[in-house]
């Protein structure tokens, strides 16, 4: 019986996750409730460990079809039913439940909370060993650092990017690769508040020349972030020229790329480039670029993407406006 219903289980997650990978993020979400419907009451290890596995799917897919209040819902049933579990199989569902928990409460605008979160997965996985729970320690760094930045504490964010640099600077392994990256080019983004543009064209070069030659997508997508960021710092301290020179990498390197990871920081590069274009006092040039992200992203339905484009426009009108007779 116990062997039947293990097979039933770990099938169902299967269903589950090849279900959210068509896209199908409703009918996944079903699934993995079926899962904890039939099996939430085992006292079989095996069974707590799918059951732990089907809420935490959940969650992630609740998340991505945008209902983040009920994703952290599902993130906080795995922690009331597993949080305070001596099993050493269950470390990991803890663990990446309480990171996607502080990333669903910073999309609720909830920052405060989300860093309180943030703490716990340090205080409670920072000694681990593990490189599963090392990721996930510095996934919360950097997302505690994003936190306070928007909160505005940046001096606070900057110290916790340097910790993430200090603790796993030297890391081999992509996570831990991709978030020392990540730690960096939000270091930048903190400084430029701060009044020191200078040291952030400073930091964003170091991740290009650390993993610009890097051909994992995610590392890709920093140097993608890295080059857009140094762009408008150049363009902040008056550097226009320059700005551009930078932002041309962008589309040099990645410009025609399909990756997902690489939209974001193409289209940020994009408007960065019209608006030194528009300092430069070359309205037509920045109209040129303006139209092309509307052309490459105008039809995006990420939010972030979505931005870009309204910037764009708006740029663009304002840029091109006929000045009153």
């Amino acid at each position: 019986m116990a062997l039947r219903s293990r097979f039933v289980a770990t099938t169902l997650v299967s269903r589950g996750l090849t279900l959210g990978r068509n896209g199908q993020l409703e009918e996944a979400a079903r699934v993995f409730d079926e899962v904890v419907a039939r099996f939430g009451q085992s006292a079989e290890p095996a069974l707590r460990e799918l059951v732990a596995m089907a809420l935490f799917d959940k969650g992630t897919a609740l998340g991505q079809l945008g209902r983040m209040e009920q994703a952290a819902e599902a993130f906080d049933e795995l922690l009331a039913r597993f949080g305070q579990s001596a099993e050493p199989a269950m470390r990991r569902p803890v663990a990446s439940a309480l990171v996607n928990k502080g990333a669903a409460l910073g999309e609720l605008g909830r920052p405060e909370e989300a860093a309180r979160v943030c703490d716990e997965v340090v205080a409670r996985f920072g000694q681990a060993t593990e490189l599963v729970l090392r990721e996930q320690v510095a996934t919360a760094l950097v997302n505690k650092g994003m936190m306070l930045s928007r909160l505005g504490r940046m001096e606070e964010a900057a110290g916790f990017f340097d910790e993430v640099v200090a603790r796993f600077g030297q890391a081999v392994e992509l996570g831990l690769r991709e978030q020392v990256a990540k730690a960096l080019v939000s270091k930048a983004a903190a400084l430029v508040p701060l009044g020191h543009p200078e040291q952030a064209v400073e930091v964003l070069d170091q991740v290009v020349a650390r993993f610009g030659p890097s051909v994992e997508p995610a590392l890709r997508a920093q140097v993608g972030w890295a080059l857009a960021s140094k762009g408008a710092a150049l363009s902040r301290l008056g550097r226009p020229e320059e700005a551009v020179e930078v932002l041309d990498q962008v589309a040099v390197r990645f410009g025609q790329n399909v990756e997902p990871t690489l939209r974001g920081p193409v289209a940020a590069a994009l408007v960065n480039k019209g608006a030194a274009l528009v300092e430069l006092g070359r309205p037509e040039q920045a109209a040129e670029v303006y139209d092309e992200v509307v052309a490459r992203f105008g039809q995006a339905a990420e939010p972030a993407l979505r931005e870009h484009v309204a910037a764009a426009l708006r740029i663009k009108a304002k840029a091109t406006a006929r000045p009153p007779h």
